[in-house]
């Protein structure tokens, strides 16, 4: 029983501190302006907030996204859109450049994508996470994760305690 208090501590306290550690390295480069969009090692997640790629993304869900050097046909992307990212297949690639259409939408987007505007190319989906991580962008959110997580810590040491006859 004390093995599993020490291991349930400890990966509680490495999960909190990775958690902790990511909001303020992604709040950071947002805040300083250096980044649009904050990278760590060639990698970035959104938060998708619309449908318009359903089935395959919902809103809702994390995708997370790494620069290519290049961009083929079938491709989920994430482009800037006249300052908004969007994030849609890609349909035909062309020299002026990249045809894009939502899943769920009927019509291919208006303007062709350069390539340049291209963020990156999704490369996983993690569903309905994106909910929990809105709310952990909030002060109150960040707040709520803190106490949950030093209530887990205090459960792990009273787990690691029990049985020892010294807990009061």
């Amino acid at each position: 029983m004390r093995r599993f208090g020490r291991f349930l501590k400890r990966l509680l306290a490495a999960v909190l501190l990775l958690l902790i550690l990511l909001n303020l390295w992604f709040l950071a480069a947002r805040v300083t302006g250096k980044q649009q969009l904050p990278t760590l090692g060639g990698y970035a997640y959104l938060i998708v907030l619309s449908g318009s790629m359903e089935p395959a993304i919902s809103a809702g869900d994390v995708i997370i996204i790494h620069r290519q050097t290049s961009y083929t046909t079938g491709d989920i992307v994430t482009f800037d859109d006249d300052g908004a990212l969007t994030t849609h297949r890609i349909t035909a690639v062309t020299s002026e450049g990249l045809r894009t259409q939502g899943d769920a939408n009927n019509v291919p987007d208006q303007q062709l994508t350069a390539i340049e505007a291209v963020k990156g190319r999704v490369v996983a989906v993690i569903p309905r996470l994106g909910q929990a991580l809105l709310l952990l962008r909030r002060p109150e959110g960040l707040a709520v994760l803190l106490l949950a997580g030093g209530a887990m810590l205090l459960a792990a040491e009273f787990c690691n305690h029990q049985g020892k006859g010294d807990v009061q």
